[in-house]
């Protein structure tokens, strides 16, 4: 039963999903934050080397952060969706899924605020923003495993994401200098929650239909 989501077929639609989703997404807030002028290239991180610097830091930060994105997808997507799908649906499981994974990072969001010597206020304010941005993450990260129901390449997303957010917006040394990105990005997680949901419904999920009379199914009334 723990294997499952290690051993099913993995989609081509589903590594393609979780190459291009966090490309795509991160250059297209970047864009926004250079356009509206929140934003502004960081001169020391372009230069000639540019381009093979982002493929080897993508390649690199890729294999020895996977390992971590992977611990984390195992426990929310591999066992906590499909556990909730079965009961509540797709729409729902992931929302909750949403709730609980923003929650687990509280602790940790609060540390790096208070690390920077922020207001109670600030710090308020960057919780909210980061829970809300798990909550609305989790719809594209749900995606990704109902493709195959195999974690690996929602383990890939994961990791993409988390460094391509680094290489792009990263402190001082990223390509983006802002301090508003994650409230665009915020934004755009969150409308995308009608698209992936619209595609929640034209997602067919035959592993799923094997996993019905498995222990996540809810208990008969005795």
């Amino acid at each position: 039963m723990q294997l499952r989501p290690l051993t099913r077929h993995i989609t081509a639609k589903s590594v393609i999903f979780a190459v291009t989703f966090p490309l795509v997404f991160i250059f297209g807030v970047a864009s926004l934050c250079l356009v509206t002028g929140f934003g502004t290239l960081n001169p020391d991180a372009l230069g000639a080397a540019f381009p093979s610097t982002l493929l080897f830091i993508s390649i690199a930060a890729t294999v020895i952060l996977f390992p971590f994105g992977f611990g984390e997808e195992y426990g929310w997507r591999a066992y906590l969706l499909p556990a909730l799908t079965v009961r509540h649906g797709m729409t729902r499981a992931t929302a909750l899924v949403g709730v609980v994974w923003g929650s687990w990072h509280l602790a940790l969001w609060i540390y790096s605020a208070l690390a920077e010597s922020a207001s109670p206020l600030d710090v308020g304010i960057r919780v909210g923003v980061n829970i809300a941005a798990a909550f609305a993450l989790s719809f594209p990260f749900a995606y990704c495993y109902f493709l195959s129901g195999n974690v690996l390449p929602s383990a890939l997303l994961h990791v993409l994401i988390d460094n391509f957010l680094i290489f792009v917006f990263g402190a001082n040394h990223g390509l983006i200098l802002s301090g508003d990105f994650m409230v665009f990005q915020t934004m755009g997680f969150f409308a995308l929650i009608p698209v992936f949901i619209w595609q929640f419904n034209r997602t067919e999920m035959p592993w799923l239909s094997k996993d019905i009379e498995s222990p996540y199914k809810p208990a008969e009334p005795t």
